[in-house]
């Protein structure tokens, strides 16, 4: 498909298209159009009941939407033999994304006519839907075995349809496969980091240490460091998110909520920065998102801070129902201690924020050794250091989680030739299917793009 190079202009080119309404100036410089005459035409050979619901939405052919001088606007950008748009329009008003699922309001005649044209009147050999998600796979009909008055059906009827969709939503993904007979094209998700604390926060997770140590070295201090970790909560608004109005008399107890509170706000998971079409994460990105892939548990293998605790003979469980209960210091693993530094170790949260530190150096330390699952045994070891012979379970565990996955990286370093492969239409080809569900929540084993997913 001859096309020229993508302008860097080509997104804010994109955005100057107004979603509800054309600019006599965008008309003229429209790339398609379809006149009345042939939309009553194509309007005409739709099933009548279709076009019996169309006119009870919209009017009579060819509507009032992108409508001027009896004729349809198509706008968009055309590269060469590739039109770029943007999806039309489902509906109007104060909140039309909240028409994006509607099961009964018909699409627009310009909407019809937008599609059709792509086939039609632009010569479309196939149609790329980009962003989740459309509205083509959610506008009437039957949710299966569509038929011919099924709108995705009316407007998409038998042009290849290829969706590059992100891999965590396999519901809204297989509906676009049993809607608009999509393609699905898997892309990861952004890469996710823990949020960590900042500000405020910082300041209070200071003045919180410092009153843990003034409590058995210097207790004159208390009350004025109680006043000033209540003006932080306040000033940071924690004390709304606990429910609390005014200094609690008991503040040892209310210490312990609020910093198990704080230890959660932490331990969060958030986005850090996108997805790049294309790339495979790298650097410290690949390692934060290995860190979320094995967070959790995924059904009776433990999740990677689990099985560390684990290894370290602690209840992994039990630290997580209350991050802010007290622990005894004396019980806890040299290696947790040596990793907080100054900092001290209060709580199970504070424990748990170790773990953390322990499985990114074990990340850290496979991608120096290009994930070797050979070096999984000795990186245990330093890593652990003095911690006790490392549990035979806990080798095989990571040697599972943490070779894997960055091995499909390696031989996938452009997850994009997916889609050129996709693209392929003059040799068709099957596309073989991958185990989807929610990432990250389901582990590293859904990390495979690509591939046309199914859920399970």
């Amino acid at each position: 498909y001859a096309s020229p190079r993508i302008p860097a202009s080509l997104f804010p080119q994109l955005l100057t298209l107004p979603p509800d309404f054309l600019t006599p100036e965008q008309m003229r410089n429209a790339e398609g159009r379809v006149s009345a005459s042939q939309y009553a035409a194509l309007f005409q050979s739709l099933p009548i009941d279709v076009q019996e619901s169309v006119r009870a939405d919209w009017g009579e052919p060819p509507g009032s939407v992108y409508v001027d001088d009896s004729h349809l606007f198509m706008a968009g950008l055309r590269l060469g033999n590739v039109f770029v748009g943007i999806q039309p329009p489902r509906g109007f008003g104060e909140n039309p994304i909240a028409i994006y699922h509607s099961p009964e309001l018909m699409p627009t005649h310009h909407y019809i006519a937008f599609y059709r044209w792509l086939r039609d009147g632009f010569g479309a050999d196939a149609v790329v839907h980009l962003g989740k998600h459309g509205t083509l796979e959610w506008t009437p009909g039957k949710g299966v075995g569509l038929s011919g008055s099924c709108l995705p059906e009316v407007c998409l009827p038998d042009l290849p349809h290829f969706y590059p969709f992100i891999i965590n939503n396999p519901g809204e993904g297989t509906q676009a496969k049993r809607r608009s007979h999509a393609v699905i094209v898997d892309h990861l998700v952004p890469a996710m980091m823990t949020a960590d604390s900042y500000g405020d926060i910082t300041r209070c997770e200071q003045l919180m240490d410092e009153y843990a140590r003034a409590q058995g070295m210097d207790p004159q201090k208390l009350p004025m460091l109680r006043q000033q970790i209540w003006e932080v909560v306040q000033s940071a608004r924690l004390n709304e998110d606990l429910g609390v109005d005014e200094i609690p008399d008991d503040f040892d107890d209310f210490i312990l909520h609020i910093d198990g509170y704080i230890c959660e706000l932490k331990d969060a998971q958030i986005r850090d920065g996108l997805h790049t079409l294309g790339e495979a994460p790298q650097s410290e990105m690949l390692i934060g998102l290995l860190l979320a892939l094995t967070r959790l548990n995924n059904g009776d293998v433990p999740g990677l801070r689990h099985a560390i605790g684990e290894a370290l003979g602690l209840d992994y469980p039990t630290l997580l129902k209350d991050r802010g209960a007290p622990v005894d210091s004396d019980s806890i693993p040299r290696i947790l201690g040596q990793i907080n530094g100054s900092s001290l170790i209060r709580n199970a949260g504070d424990v748990i924020e170790g773990l953390e530190v322990i499985a990114r150096e074990l990340c850290q330390r496979l991608s120096d050794e290009n994930f070797d699952s050979s070096s999984v045994v000795h990186v245990t070891s330093d890593v652990l250091g003095e911690s006790g012979p490392v549990p035979r379970r806990f080798e095989l565990r990571l040697r599972e989680y943490l070779s894997g996955p960055p091995a499909h990286f390696r031989r996938n370093r452009r997850p994009s030739a997916w889609l050129r492969w996709a693209l392929h239409i003059s040799r068709p080809r099957r596309c073989p299917d991958t185990r989807n569900g929610r990432c990250p929540s389901d582990g590293a084993k859904l990390l495979l793009d690509g591939p046309s997913k199914y859920s399970v």
